[in-house]
């Protein structure tokens, strides 16, 4: 086992006991399926942020940072608990995947054998080239959907000290309370 890089074609040992490479083929191959699993770790990047897109947009109109008792109410309706439990597990399922292809990937460059590492390199980055816009287009809306709205802003800065205050301000205000409107309205406007 090598521990600097090397240049060579013959690998031993990659990834499991007895996987070894002796040919220029069975190299350009191995190769090729290091590529395979590069996308598919990117790919799974993808789909990750549009999975918490996703569930940022079923927690419609819950918000973390202000919360009225009607939001409650109407969060706890049974329609939604079931989708979000599934989109919870293809969370986590997705997460699991994405891990997994990044140890693979971080064993592959470990075997110290500098043509890996190029590919790896190249092939991250002809990924990042193709998905990263996606990706951080992606990002950008799932935290636009978690930030506070302005009505939410404008009630916590102008919120009452006093407990006198807190119960006027409740009796004389018919609305349904910070952010009774839907995030998915939100995502419309911007």
């Amino acid at each position: 086992m090598h521990m600097s890089f090397w240049l060579g074609y013959q690998l031993n040992d990659l990834l499991f006991n007895k996987l070894n490479v002796t040919s220029v083929t069975g190299f350009l191959f191995a190769c090729a399926c290091i590529i395979v699993i590069v996308i598919m770790y990117e790919a799974l990047k993808v789909c990750s942020a549009t999975m918490k897109l996703n569930s940022a947009i079923l927690k419609v109109p819950n918000r973390q940072r202000c919360l009225s008792d009607n939001t409650v109410l109407i969060n706890s309706a049974p329609r939604f608990h079931a989708r979000r439990n599934l989109w919870r597990f293809s969370e986590v399922i997705i997460y699991a995947l994405e891990i997994t292809f990044g140890y693979i990937i971080m064993l592959l460059v470990m075997s110290y054998n500098f043509y890996l590492l190029l590919v790896v390199l190249l092939s991250t980055g002809g990924c990042y080239a193709l998905f990263g816009q996606h990706l951080l287009h992606l990002k950008l809306k799932t935290s636009k959907l978690k930030a506070p709205c302005e009505h939410c802003l404008k009630h916590e800065n102008s919120s009452p000290t006093s407990s006198t205050e807190i119960i006027s301000e409740s009796i004389n205000d018919n609305s349904l309370g910070c952010c009774s409107h839907s995030a998915a309205d939100e995502s419309t406007h911007s």
